[in-house]
């Protein structure tokens, strides 16, 4: 998408947006650190539904690249999986729970946000 961040702020081309039904109708926006989400302001059932599956596609993919990078390398039996160990005070318990459940090592989550590195894009 060819958007364009100025100091009015971001502009979005309208062939863009009528690409993706967005023209000419009220848009909201939901926002964190990392996210920008633009949505109709009003939505049918059916366009809701079509709203929720493009966001867990997004999850999906998101999670398969931090399940990815965090993999058991040690076969589950890594002598460095002490929960206590680490600070994981970014990572929500639900969140953590999820990983864990998906076969994710503390030690290899721990190393990846201490360093800071680039886990997913190009």
């Amino acid at each position: 998408m060819n958007c364009e961040l100025n100091r009015t702020g971001l502009q979005i081309p309208r062939a863009v947006l009528a690409g993706l039904g967005l023209a000419d109708i009220a848009l909201e926006a939901h926002m964190n650190r990392h996210v920008l989400l633009l949505m109709p302001e009003n939505m049918t059932a059916a366009e809701l539904i079509d709203v929720l599956e493009g966001i867990q596609n997004a999850v999906d993919l998101l999670m398969s690249c931090l399940i990815s990078a965090c993999r058991h390398s040690c076969g589950g039996d890594c002598p460095e999986t002490a929960e206590g160990e680490y600070d994981f005070s970014q990572v929500s318990e639900e969140l953590y729970d999820l990983l864990m459940d998906n076969g994710c090592c503390p030690a290899a989550l721990a190393y990846h946000l201490g360093k800071e590195d680039i886990i997913y894009g190009r």
